[in-house]
C-alpha cells in the first residue's frame, strides 16, 4: 500500500471515529429501540473482531529482546493477556467506584473522561500498525472502537449532559486527530509498545461490549447481535483466505 494512500486512510478513519464523539448528542435523540439495535450490531462485530483477529494476532506476535534480556514467547503471551486484563479491570473500577462512591458528578465525569480520553489516543497512536494490514481490517478496528465509543459516550450523556455537551464531545474529537498526528509523526520504538496497547484496548472493549453492548435478553437484539457475528467472522475468514491465496 502507498504511503501517502495509507496515511490519508489513517487521517479519514481518525477522524471518523472522532465525529463519534459529536455525534453522541444528536444520536440519542433517536428511538431507544433502534439505539440498542446499534450497539447490539456493535457488540457483535466488537466480540468478534477482538477474538478472531487481535488476540490471535496478539498470541502469534514474535519474541523479542528487551536489552540483553532475551523473553520468551510464552512469557510475551502471558504478558499480553495481562494488559488486556489490566483494560478490563481499569474499565470495570472505574465504573463501579463511580456508580457507588458518594463523589461530586463534576469528579465523576472526569474519571470517565480520562479513561474515555485514554481509549481515543490508544486508537490513534494503534491505527497506522492497523492499516498497513489493509482496508479491511482497519475498518473493522475502527467500528469496534466506534462502537466503544459511542456505547461508553452515551453512559455519559445520560448521566452528566451538561459537561459532555460543554466540554468532553470536544475534548474526545479533539484527542483523536491529536494522537493520530503524533501516530504519524513518531514510530514506536518497538512492536511491543503497539501490542501492548492493542492488548490493552481489547480488554475495555470487551468488558464495555459486555456491559453495554451486548443485547438485553430481547429476541430483536440477539436477532441483530448474532447477524453482525456470522456476518464479521464469514468477513474475516474469507479475508484470511483471500490474504493465504495471494
Amino acid at each position: 500500500m502507498n504511503i501517502i494512500f495509507q496515511n490519508s486512510i489513517v487521517i479519514f478513519l481518525a477522524i471518523f471515529l472522532s465525529l463519534i464523539h459529536l455525534s453522541v448528542v444528536s444520536l440519542s435523540k433517536i428511538e431507544e429501540k433502534k439505539q440498542k439495535i446499534l450497539t447490539s450490531i456493535g457488540g457483535g462485530i466488537s466480540v468478534t473482531y477482538v477474538f478472531l483477529h487481535l488476540m490471535p494476532e496478539l498470541a502469534s506476535s514474535p519474541k523479542e529482546n528487551i536489552g540483553n534480556i532475551s523473553i520468551g514467547k510464552d512469557l510475551i503471551e502471558i504478558s499480553f493477556f495481562s494488559a488486556s486484563l489490566l483494560g478490563l479491570i481499569i474499565l470495570f473500577v472505574v465504573d463501579a467506584w463511580a456508580a457507588a462512591a458518594k463523589i461530586p458528578r463534576e469528579i465523576n465525569f472526569k474519571i470517565h473522561l480520562l479513561y474515555n480520553i485514554s481509549i481515543s489516543f490508544l486508537y490513534s497512536f494503534t491505527l497506522p500498525e492497523v492499516v498497513k494490514e489493509g482496508l479491511f481490517y482497519s475498518l473493522l478496528y475502527t467500528i469496534t472502537l466506534a462502537a466503544h465509543v459511542f456505547s461508553s459516550d452515551r453512559v455519559i450523556f445520560r448521566f452528566h449532559e451538561k459537561f459532555y455537551r460543554s466540554k468532553f464531545r470536544w475534548i474526545g474529537f479533539s484527542t483523536v486527530l491529536i494522537g493520530v498526528i503524533i501516530s504519524l509523526s513518531f514510530k514506536p520504538n518497538s512492536s511491543l509498545e503497539i501490542d501492548y496497547a492493542f492488548a490493552f484496548l481489547s480488554g475495555g472493549v470487551l468488558l464495555n461490549t459486555f456491559l453495554e453492548e451486548l443485547p438485553k435478553k430481547t429476541i430483536l437484539n440477539v436477532k441483530w447481535f448474532l447477524t453482525s457475528i456470522l456476518l464479521t467472522s464469514a468477513s474475516i475468514f474469507l479475508a484470511l483466505i483471500i490474504k493465504h491465496r495471494f
